[in-house]
């Protein structure tokens, strides 16, 4: 006889064979656990899908971010050259001026000749939903103030808030909350990729042709041509979003500093200035016992373009602060190129931290050009300097994924190709809703739940296995499998939508 699995038939084998029962019992447990998996894959979809979508969406938004900025902001931020230049002391003290109530945080010095001059202010989170503070654009020939964002209505802005925390913070008051979601949603969609791979895993004869296992069967009309784009999407683009999954995570509220310990652990994590800073002297320092004043004058002029006599002759008395000018004057000597920001002292013994990253003002940077320097905010003096081949090997691994992640390590190429693989997680859950729909369900239409001991131990390997890598996902399965098997069954209406046999 020829016993049907979900692999394809087995071979006959003779009446009365007494390997016949032993293979039944074999099919019926790789039956069971295939309609198990399937079953939490259902799930899992229906879970993490609609989270997944926003996420996508505001992924694609972000990925054009340098577009974006072009297009909305590109007559605001560009300004005309000319011969002289105004000093960046004078620059932020109109900035000042017209704010005076924002404290400045950040400069960016303009990235080309033709370019504005760029200062982060902190306004608190007013005048948008979202705390992101305020851009001021001023022209360096003139020293005007040519136009400002909040940056709480920035299309980039938004999507980043709701890429990483659902804009938790305007509807919770806490973006923690959206945090965790986003990080519980990331785990099950690493499950979701583990059971879809075995539940397409060709299996017996039926995985011997390509026409629907690596070729979908378009010119079929059933629901298999729905399945085949579903299933052959999803595994031709499963390298990709791991990668996203993985990369993504080391951001999240649970698993990043979960993820730094082990890094740090072994050796492989950041220099200890990236965590800790480098504080600046003190006052009493600089001043020396007598409370003499110290002046700076042997900066050299700054090279950067046409914007060479912002330094020259620059003296100060060091109590009352380094001038900005001089500031950059130093970080340009170490040899920063245009594109870096300059973070302000949040104290008197704080300093000030010049970055240069990936996803920094000027488009598609290299995470091998990442750098940070801090500088001294009496005395304008570099005190340390980190370059990225200084980081450890996780930590490199890390920026570097991370820059891929947002498409900045490659320019245009790496903006296609995670814009692809984007698009190619939509096509996956749009063909996974249309399947689902063509069911014509009777309340969720889920697979029946199989009572199968072997079945049981096979998703309980699988979801352990993955719940020790991901915690909030270990908690979260470990409250499923307790409702599943102990209380759904108390709850006969909720129990017959979702598929469990009374």
């Amino acid at each position: 006889m020829s016993v049907a699995g979900p692999g394809g038939p087995l071979p006959e084998q003779p009446a009365g064979s007494e390997t016949e029962g032993a293979d039944r019992a074999a099919v019926e447990g790789r039956s069971a656990l295939y309609r198990a998996v399937w079953r939490w894959h259902f799930y899992i979809g229906i879970f993490v899908i609609p989270v997944l979508i926003l996420l996508s969406l505001s992924g694609l938004v972000y990925l054009l971010k340098p577009q974006i900025d072009g297009l909305v902001y590109g007559d605001t931020r560009t300004v005309q050259p000319a011969d002289s230049v105004v000093s960046y002391q004078e620059q932020l003290e109109h900035v000042q001026a017209r704010f005076p109530d924002e404290p400045v945080v950040a400069v960016v010095p303009p990235v080309a000749e033709d370019r504005a001059t760029e200062f982060y202010l902190d306004n608190g989170g007013t005048g948008g939903f979202l705390p992101a503070g305020r851009t001021v654009y001023v022209d360096p020939y003139t020293g005007d103030i040519v136009g400002s964002k909040n940056n709480a209505f920035d299309p980039s802005q938004i999507a980043v808030q709701v890429h990483g925390s659902l804009i938790s913070a305007a509807w919770l008051g806490d973006e923690k909350w959206g945090d965790r979601l986003v990080e519980l949603v990331a785990s099950f969609t690493v499950l979701l990729l583990v059971t879809g791979v075995f539940l397409w895993w060709p299996r017996g004869r039926a995985g011997r042709s390509l026409r629907g296992t690596l070729i979908p069967r378009l010119d079929v009309k059933t629901r298999a041509r729905w399945r085949d784009m579903h299933a052959i999407t999803g595994i031709v683009f499963v390298p990709a979003l791991a990668f996203f999954l993985l990369t993504g995570l080391a951001w999240a509220g649970v698993w990043g500093p979960s993820y730094g310990k082990v890094i740090n652990a072994i050796g492989a994590s950041y220099p200890a200035e990236i965590f800790d800073g480098v504080p600046s002297q003190t006052v009493g320092d600089v001043n020396g016992e007598g409370g003499r004043s110290w002046a700076q004058s042997a900066l050299p002029a700054l090279p950067s373009g046409g914007h060479a006599n912002h330094s020259q002759g620059l003296a100060w008395n060091a109590a009352d602060g380094a001038p900005l000018d001089a500031i950059v004057a130093s970080v340009e000597t170490m040899g920063f190129q245009p594109g870096y920001t300059i973070f302000f002292p949040a104290d008197e013994t704080d300093s000030y931290n010049a970055a240069q990253f990936p996803d920094g003002p000027r488009a598609n940077q290299s995470a091998f050009d990442e750098r940070y320097a801090y500088i001294d905010q009496y005395t304008a003096e570099p005190l340390a300097d980190v370059p990225f081949s200084q980081f450890g090997l996780m930590a490199k691994a890390t920026d570097w994924g991370i820059s891929l992640h947002e498409g900045r390590e490659w320019g245009i190429l790496s903006q296609i190709l995670m814009g692809v693989a984007t698009l190619s997680l939509l096509v996956s859950i749009g063909t996974a809703v249309v399947m689902w729909v063509k069911r014509r369900p009777a309340g969720l239409g889920a697979p029946r739940r199989v009572y199968s001991r072997s079945a049981l131990v096979g998703l309980l390997t699988i979801t352990t296995t993955l719940g020790m890598l991901f915690p909030l996902m270990g908690m979260a399965l470990v409250s499923i499998i307790v409702f599943d098997y102990a209380v759904l069954r108390r709850l006969p209406p909720l129990a017959r939508a979702l598929g469990v046999a009374q």
